[in-house]
């Protein structure tokens, strides 16, 4: 590769722009400094290498490389010419230019296509925010833009996006879910809800939750209450958006959901490329002249003693029991030669003429995309000729229209359809019913049933109202005890035991209610206002 500019540069690496000198196109290069990384931080940059190489699909960076050179991991993805869709928010607010509904329609979808894609290999991206949507300029239309989805760092695979769950609290502050801020578990919703702030962002340029510190924060996401989106937007734009930053995660709906609301399909002519489920079949294969096999999710790079010594530059070293005086163990150029090319093997193989099939198949998909769309389409669209002849000679191309139309009615006119006159319909009553005459109708007189003599008959129940006359009255417990039972209560032992609550005789005394105080509104009575004076100081009269 040869090193053409910096891009960037961040806590533990560099990005820059990079000519690859076999075919001579631009690409990114990630130089990233593991030396200076725990095993966490490698784990999920290796994990982040193992994702990219496994998702493939047009909203979703693609990965081509990656390599470990003199204790710094490479990896090569495609170049974003256009930056990332921060950097646009940005620029648009300075110049005070807000994003047309057209505009947030083809960014949103993009993004969420990706997304869709990613669930259904069961990733978790947790990470989702303006910073890794990033922007490709499409070559065929200069007008619309790619918008893909990037940084797979911290990102985690599970066997079901939607059913399985996890509780580790990561991602940006801003696009947090309820559930991570209050350590619960969390699935692909949570995903949602940070594409949901993304979608705040594009229609207000702001995020929906602000603080000044952690806790401020995190009170108003669990709060809910954020401004409300302008009116210049469709109300079915706004919706969505309150549904995605839903406070409960079963009332956000799922990428699927969303893609199979009536209203959204409407927008998917505002995307550059199909926002459609991407099935390869065989078919696409064949007119694409590629040999495909539909991509895995790679297994775990797991860290062994000779990829963590690749990452420390100390390639060889580890192997020899101990070191001599004088020995280096560096200046082994076989062994460490070997040892790079076993770590090599276990990083993803380059993906350069796999990501060109893919290129052609996509292309291929979406002109069969296109062409059924045109096919299901009610009205025919018309040549190129046809729109020539129409805006030459209307007048011309007019009378030939009217002129095929009269040829065709005439043709229906000279063969003209016989059409038998439908029989009209007489209820008949069947064979067996013919000769057979209706029996004249007979009162219905009740039978009576007798009921036998050895049956038992019921005895009748009577009420009997005195029948409780003779039972003790219970003590009423709004009145005061008397002098026995509060004899009673005083010479309890400290060892009894309490009054069994079935035993209603027994229950301990409750004291009547205290009367309420008197509200300050209401007038104090006589002896009540002398009381008072008398506590401030004033003479009784």
């Amino acid at each position: 590769f040869q090193v053409v500019k910096q891009l960037g540069s961040g806590s533990f690496g560099l990005v820059k722009l990079v000519t690859r000198k076999q075919d001579g196109r631009k690409y990114a290069l990630k130089e990233i400094n593991v030396q200076k990384m725990d095993a966490r931080d490698r784990a999920d940059q290796l994990n982040e290498i193992r994702i990219l190489a496994s998702v493939f699909h047009p909203n979703v960076l693609a990965y081509y490389e990656a390599f470990i050179e003199n204790g710094k991991l490479y990896i090569i993805t495609e170049f974003a010419d256009l930056g990332d869709l921060d950097g646009e928010i940005q620029a648009r607010t300075r110049a005070n230019k807000p994003f047309t509904e057209a505009e947030i329609w083809s960014i949103f979808l993009q993004t969420l296509a990706g997304l869709r894609e990613i669930h259904n290999q069961g990733i978790l991206h947790r990470d989702i925010k303006c910073q890794n949507i990033l922007r490709f300029s499409n070559l065929s239309d200069k007008t619309r833009q790619i918008y893909k989805i990037a940084d797979f760092g911290v990102s985690k695979v599970v066997d079901n996006a939607m059913e399985d769950f996890t509780k580790t609290g990561i991602g940006t502050p801003f696009y947090l879910c309820p559930e991570i801020w209050q350590q619960k578990e969390y699935n692909a919703l949570a995903d949602i809800f940070s594409m949901g702030v993304v979608l705040y962002e594009l229609c207000t340029f702001k995020h929906p939750y602000n603080g000044r510190d952690m806790k401020e924060l995190n009170r108003n996401v669990l709060k809910g209450s954020y401004p409300p989106i302008s009116s210049r937007y469709s109300k079915e734009l706004r919706d969505l958006c309150y549904q995605m930053l839903d406070n409960k995660p079963e009332r956000r709906p799922t990428v699927k959901e969303i893609f199979l609301q009536p209203f959204v399909e409407a927008h998917f002519k505002d995307c550059p490329v199909t926002v459609e489920e991407l099935n390869i079949g065989q078919e696409t294969a064949l007119e694409a002249q590629v040999n495909w096999d539909d991509p895995e999710l790679l297994n775990t790079i797991q860290l062994n003693p000779k990829l963590m010594a690749a990452m420390a530059n100390r390639v060889g070293a580890y192997q020899q029991p101990y070191m001599r005086p004088g020995y280096n163990a560096f200046k082994q150029p076989d062994q460490k030669q070997k040892d790079l090319a076993e770590v090599q093997q276990q990083l993803p193989q380059p993906e350069y003429e796999k990501r060109e099939h893919f290129e052609l198949l996509q292309k291929v998909h979406d002109e069969r995309a296109q062409r059924k769309a045109q096919s299901a389409c009610q009205f025919e669209i018309p040549s190129v000729v046809q729109k020539e002849e129409f805006v030459q000679k209307p007048k011309v191309y007019l009378d030939k229209q009217i002129q095929q139309a009269k040829e065709v009615i005439q043709k229906q006119i000279q063969q003209p359809k016989i059409v038998e006159p439908p029989k009209p319909y007489i209820q008949q009553k069947p064979n067996y019913l013919q000769n057979q005459q209706k029996p004249p109708s007979k009162p219905v007189t009740p039978v009576k049933r007798e009921v036998p003599s050895n049956v038992a008959k019921p005895s009748p129940v009577y009420y009997q109202p005195n029948q409780y006359a003779n039972y003790p009255k219970p003590p009423n417990p709004y009145k005061p005890p008397s002098q026995i039972q509060q004899e009673k209560m005083l010479n309890v032992p400290k060892n009894a035991v309490s009054p069994s609550k079935y035993n209603k005789y027994e229950q301990p005394f409750k004291p009547a209610s205290v009367p309420k105080q008197p509200q300050p509104n209401q007038p104090l009575s006589y002896a009540r206002q002398q009381a008072q004076q008398a506590q401030r100081g004033h003479k009784l009269w």
